[in-house]
Protein backbone atom coordinates (compact mmCIF):
# COMPACT_ATOMS: atom_id res chain seq x y z
CA UNK A 1 0.00 0.00 0.00
CA UNK A 2 1.05 3.46 -0.65
CA UNK A 3 -0.63 6.43 0.77
CA UNK A 4 -0.25 10.09 2.42
CA UNK A 5 1.06 9.83 6.42
CA UNK A 6 -2.81 11.27 7.54
CA UNK A 7 -4.75 8.30 5.63
CA UNK A 8 -2.29 5.78 6.72
CA UNK A 9 -2.68 7.12 10.48
CA UNK A 10 -6.03 7.05 10.62
CA UNK A 11 -7.41 4.86 7.91
CA UNK A 12 -4.36 2.21 7.64
CA UNK A 13 -2.92 1.50 11.15
CA UNK A 14 -5.88 0.98 13.54
CA UNK A 15 -6.70 -2.47 11.05
CA UNK A 16 -3.69 -4.11 10.81
CA UNK A 17 -3.97 -5.94 14.26
CA UNK A 18 -7.22 -7.46 12.58
CA UNK A 19 -5.63 -7.72 9.69
CA UNK A 20 -2.72 -10.13 10.40
CA UNK A 21 -5.14 -11.59 12.75
CA UNK A 22 -7.85 -12.54 10.34
CA UNK A 23 -5.21 -13.36 7.54
CA UNK A 24 -1.98 -14.43 8.59
CA UNK A 25 -0.66 -14.80 5.67
CA UNK A 26 -0.79 -11.53 4.14
CA UNK A 27 2.11 -9.23 3.95
CA UNK A 28 1.66 -5.66 4.18
CA UNK A 29 4.10 -3.47 3.06
CA UNK A 30 2.99 0.70 3.62
CA UNK A 31 5.07 3.11 2.08
CA UNK A 32 4.11 7.33 2.52
CA UNK A 33 3.94 8.61 -0.62
CA UNK A 34 2.21 12.00 -1.55
CA UNK A 35 -1.26 11.45 -4.01
CA UNK A 36 1.08 11.32 -7.71
CA UNK A 37 3.96 9.42 -6.46
CA UNK A 38 1.47 6.57 -5.03
CA UNK A 39 -0.79 6.40 -8.30
CA UNK A 40 2.36 6.36 -10.27
CA UNK A 41 3.01 3.34 -8.05
CA UNK A 42 -0.01 1.33 -8.56
CA UNK A 43 0.00 2.62 -12.60
CA UNK A 44 3.41 1.03 -12.57
CA UNK A 45 2.00 -2.73 -10.41
CA UNK A 46 4.28 -1.46 -7.78
CA UNK A 47 1.58 -1.39 -5.58
CA UNK A 48 -1.78 -2.93 -4.53
CA UNK A 49 -3.86 -0.41 -3.43
CA UNK A 50 -3.04 3.86 -3.56
CA UNK A 51 -5.14 5.96 -0.62
CA UNK A 52 -4.85 9.70 -2.30
CA UNK A 53 -6.78 12.62 -2.50
CA UNK A 54 -7.89 15.28 -4.49
CA UNK A 55 -6.96 18.83 -4.46
CA UNK A 56 -6.30 21.71 -6.20
CA UNK A 57 -4.92 24.53 -3.39
CA UNK A 58 -1.42 23.76 -4.68
CA UNK A 59 -0.06 23.93 -8.05
CA UNK A 60 1.27 20.34 -9.50
CA UNK A 61 5.23 19.95 -9.40
CA UNK A 62 7.25 21.30 -12.21
CA UNK A 63 8.00 18.25 -13.74
CA UNK A 64 4.30 17.69 -13.93
CA UNK A 65 3.72 21.11 -15.82
CA UNK A 66 6.62 20.72 -18.56
CA UNK A 67 4.63 17.17 -19.41
CA UNK A 68 1.47 18.93 -19.95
Amino acid sequence: MAGFATAIRRSLLPLIGELAERHPLVNLVIREHEPAEALALLADDSVDVALTYDYNLARPPRAFLSAV
